[in-house]
């Protein structure tokens, strides 16, 4: 059984702040959820990049954009779409506002992977915060406004909805 990801939250040391205290609570969320999602069964094998690329691929987008909210570098977002177009979970396509340019769409097999993770994601964080639907979009608010101000921007500085 996967220990809770409150269990020690109290074990910190009293002086640690509370700016200091949100970022360990952060990184401990994230390693937590990452470990859980890698044993986790899906239907499509996919590393833990290419999921998360899957993840951000609604709308379609440029890959020099994709590669700028996964914190990736553009020639391993380039390398993982080609590995997820040869199995047909993306595809290539003209961006209709400017037909020069490529973007990255997910084909129907694509859409059902990024809805699985979804899926899994979501009952995992319920599962393992122990925290109530309330306090996961007070969470959830607090952690997208922290987000720095240039992460919603793609490659031109334009925020891309």
């Amino acid at each position: 059984m996967s220990q809770n990801l409150t269990t020690d939250r109290h074990a910190l040391p009293r002086d640690f702040s509370d700016e200091v205290r949100a970022v360990i609570g952060a990184f401990a969320i994230v390693r937590k959820m990452e470990n859980l999602m890698e044993e986790e069964a899906f239907s499509v094998n996919l590393t833990k990049q290419e999921r998360r690329m899957v993840l951000f691929l609604d709308p379609p987008r440029r890959m020099g954009e994709l590669a700028k909210w996964m914190g990736a570098l553009p020639s391993s977002v380039t390398a993982m779409a080609d590995s997820l177009a040869d199995r047909g979970l993306l595809v290539r396509q003209r961006d209709p506002q400017d037909g020069r340019a490529w973007q990255l769409a997910l084909t129907d097999s694509g859409r059902d992977a990024r809805d699985e993770t979804f899926e899994k994601v979501e009952k995992i964080f319920r599962t393992e915060s122990n925290l109530t639907g309330k306090e996961i979009r007070t969470y959830a608010d607090l952690a997208i406004k922290a987000l720095p101000d240039d992460f919603f921007t793609d490659e031109t500085g334009e925020d891309p909805k």
